[in-house]
């Protein structure tokens, strides 16, 4: 009876150790924002240096039909009121980058792909305390019209919703890197 005490204690108290683990290691993912962008001085060349992680799953939709056969490897096709469509999905807490772009203003494109033509433009968004979400240049019916790869493609209303995360350990080490300070003797 002694032993079976001592195995759930310690079933118990491993579990509470990795839920503690797990927690603390999510604890440290921050919504982007100008102002944190400014709290750690971040210029826009410094971006590209930074892991970014959307929030939340984000879909890409279109029709097949309209646009011809597919083109973007890994897509999936489904039928939907009878149509064909492609459909992309980045899942949340997908691994993305910034990407140079002359054409973005107060946006930044952030590109969860291995080329940098798969991009999506994100921006500051008044209504999500100015975290910078998922920006589609038409909103119609809760359906936003997005670019990605050149082509058009449309997002449901939730995917409006979702916005860019940094990991501020992360960041907290790179900025204390570059302010290291290496002394001076005396003469």
């Amino acid at each position: 009876m002694k032993n079976q005490f001592c195995l759930i204690n310690f079933k118990s108290l491993a579990f509470l150790f990795v839920t503690s683990i797990l927690i603390s290691s999510c604890a440290n993912f921050v919504p982007f924002t100008s102002s944190l962008q400014k709290q750690y001085n971040l210029k826009d060349e410094d971006l590209n240096k930074i892991q970014f992680y959307n929030s939340d799953d984000i879909v890409l939709y279109k029709d097949v039909s309209s646009s011809g056969r597919p083109t973007i490897k890994g897509g999936k096709i489904k039928v939907i009121d009878g149509r064909e469509v492609e459909e992309i999905t980045i899942k949340g807490m997908t691994k993305g980058v910034a990407i140079n772009n002359e054409n973005m203003v107060k946006k930044l494109g952030v590109s969860f792909e291995i080329n940098d033509n798969y991009f999506l433009s994100f921006g500051e968004n008044p209504k999500f305390n100015n975290k910078y979400c998922l920006f589609a240049s038409n909103w119609s019916n809760n359906i936003g019209e997005i670019t990605y790869n050149g082509e058009k493609y449309n997002t449901p209303a939730q995917s409006g919703r979702v916005y860019l995360l940094i990991n501020v350990k992360k960041l907290q080490k790179l900025d204390s890197n570059t302010r290291i300070a290496k002394g001076r003797k005396i003469k």
